[in-house]
């Protein structure tokens, strides 16, 4: 009987290990809060990142005739769309032993051609964001403009010379 016994212990055992294992197994385990810090690196925009340029005036200057629109193209060469407010503008200059003269785009003297017989319109406001790699053209309405005043003398020393317009830091 003992033998019989043993078997019945057995089949019991065997059949309340299969009920549990069925029904699933409770498992133990700890929960606790955690907390902790890493980084996360921000670029930053760069003094040169808008390239500022244009295509010049549709049209020639004489003195005293009416202003001339030009357009403005701002390159954004950073890595991040960038918000381009505004930009100063200038007519490029050359110091000639105390006379201020007009000088070209690429900084060389025009000789007796005074940089203050020429207004231009001192601001050229974007007031867009301008994608990574991206451009803007301000073109039409809020043009920047530039005249060449009569001044009353003669001005025969700036005849058929291209002025160079400078773009400073946005403003």
């Amino acid at each position: 009987m003992n033998h019989f016994m043993n078997k019945k212990v057995v089949a019991v055992a065997l059949t309340a290990g299969l009920v549990f294992g069925s029904s699933g197994v409770a498992v133990a385990y700890f929960t606790s809060d955690g907390s902790g810090r890493g980084t996360a690196s921000v670029g930053t925009t760069g003094a040169t990142d808008f390239i500022i340029n244009t295509d010049g005036i549709d049209g020639t200057l004489y003195p005293g005739a009416a202003a001339l629109p030009f357009d403005v193209i701002a390159f954004n060469s950073g890595y991040g769309t960038e918000y381009l407010g505004s930009v100063s503008v200038a007519i490029n200059t050359y110091n000639n032993d105390g006379t201020i003269d007009a000088a070209t785009a690429a900084g060389a003297d025009i000789p007796g051609c005074l940089a203050s017989w020429f207004t231009v319109t001192s601001t050229a406001t974007i007031n867009q964001s301008i994608a990574s790699l991206g451009s803007y053209t301000l073109t039409g309405v809020g043009e920047p403009t530039i005249q060449l005043t009569e001044a009353g003398v003669n001005q025969d020393a700036c005849q058929g010379h291209t002025v160079g317009i400078i773009f400073g830091n946005p403003v």
